[in-house]
């Protein structure tokens, strides 16, 4: 598609209408675009929201159309030493919403209001992008916003240094399926734009290329990630259900990967977890089972919540298997699986280093990732999709499970707990 067909016909318009319009055609830069810089900063973006609890987001043409325009009409000034520049406006003075509106984005609400921000950085690496971005806080809500599930990139090189364009956006009922090439799993969406009314699918089916289910039951739990079935092909659809409504998504695998800069591992060398089977006994059950296992201090795993967060804590100086590792809220009887919690961890969950942690909170009532507790070293997935019923810490005791046997209890208002993991 040509890039400025857009602009093209608004020119056409002012001809036939008889306005006095002046258009600066945007023409390919002098300067080259560098694609591959362009893959590593969509690695680097997905790696940091992943690890914060978002979304990785998924490249898509139109918001690469709005980054390129952007990135074109901007590099004239390069090396940006004429002071003021307003890098975020085009010739016509507007922004990325005006711009995003203009080309068609799809918006919510009545009336339509596009969900979509801009960032851009002049520096000698992604490195330095970055650092400059996650150092700033109107660059980092735009990196970390929890709504955001598309992303647009352009790089324009000039010498040893690039100027980038990086555009954010998501439209309603668009859904993106992406590829964790390295642990052969699917990273599935919902939408968290905050909008009313949106579509909030909660369960899948995963077709082949022919419209063949490649699993037994006729539909599988909704989960953040989800193992991708040892027989599947390069091409995939997800269909998203909410029960009543669904939307299909069909996508070649190794387009839509998490990490694109990354080598495509070959999929036989790719990690496949199959999480085990797991039953939660009745309560009391659970208490009359307690073993020795259980200890209130100096454990392998320590547990700390408070009115903001909970965190799961490796302290053990060893690698430990969070795979058989649930939660059982005695308060609401729901029950937490160790993938549930580590669903954003690119750590596999068999292996947890030594300060390594795991951490869970509502968007509702935290946007910005709380703090980390002083013994975590790296957060490995950080879940904040829970709603404030959700936190089940503040309202009563929960119990600890490992391989179905309880190993610890945790109470409300105490704030943590330590326990050691049986030998399996």
């Amino acid at each position: 598609m040509n890039k400025f067909i857009v602009l093209q016909v608004v020119a056409i318009l002012g001809i036939v209408l008889g306005l006095d319009i002046h258009i600066s055609q945007p023409q390919e830069p002098i300067l080259p675009y560098d694609e591959t810089v362009e893959l590593e900063i969509i690695t680097a973006i997905n790696a940091v929201r992943i690890r914060d609890g978002r979304v990785p987001l998924l490249r898509n043409n139109d918001l690469d159309f709005l980054a390129s325009q952007q990135a074109t009409y901007i590099s004239r000034w390069l090396p940006l030493t004429q002071g003021d520049i307003q890098l975020h406006q085009d010739s016509f003075k507007n922004g990325i919403d005006e711009r995003a509106t203009f080309i068609g984005w799809q918006g919510y609400g009545f009336p339509s209001e596009v969900y979509v921000d801009e960032i851009a950085a002049y520096y000698p690496s992604v490195e330095g992008m970055m650092d400059f971005w996650n150092n700033s806080d109107v660059h980092r809500e735009a990196i970390y916003d929890f709504g955001y599930r598309e992303i647009g990139v352009s790089v324009v090189r000039n010498n040893n240094w690039y100027l980038a364009y990086v555009v954010f956006g998501a439209r309603p009922n668009v859904l993106p399926v992406m590829y964790f090439a390295e642990q052969n799993k699917l990273y599935l969406n919902h939408d968290q734009s905050g909008f009313p009314w949106v579509f909030v699918p909660s369960r899948i089916q995963i077709l082949n290329e022919d419209g063949e289910r490649l699993h037994d039951e006729e539909w599988l739990l909704w989960r953040p990630r989800i193992d991708l079935p040892t027989d599947a092909g390069d091409v995939i659809s997800v269909v998203y259900s909410d029960g009543i409504n669904q939307i299909t998504n069909t996508v070649t695998l190794s387009e839509v990967r998490v990490y694109p800069s990354e080598p495509m591992p070959d999929r036989a060398d790719a990690e496949k977890t199959v999480p085990e089977s797991f039953t939660i006994p009745q309560s009391e059950e659970s208490i009359a089972n307690l073993t020795e296992s259980m200890t209130n201090s100096d454990g392998d795993v320590r547990i700390e919540y408070d009115g903001r967060s909970i965190s799961i804590i490796n302290q053990a100086g060893h690698d430990l298997n969070f795979e058989p590792f649930v939660i059982y809220a005695n308060a609401s009887g729901a029950t937490i699986t160790s993938d549930f919690i580590g669903a954003f961890s690119d750590v596999p969950l068999s292996a947890l280093r030594h300060g390594d942690c795991m951490q869970m909170w509502s968007f509702q009532q935290t946007p910005i990732a709380p703090p980390l507790p002083d013994n975590c070293e790296t957060l490995v997935s950080g879940r904040s999709v829970l709603t404030l019923g959700d936190r089940f810490w503040l309202v009563g005791s929960f119990e600890v499970m490992y391989n179905q046997r309880l190993i610890a209890i945790c109470e409300a208002d105490v704030g943590s707990c330590e326990f050691n993991l049986p030998e399996r």
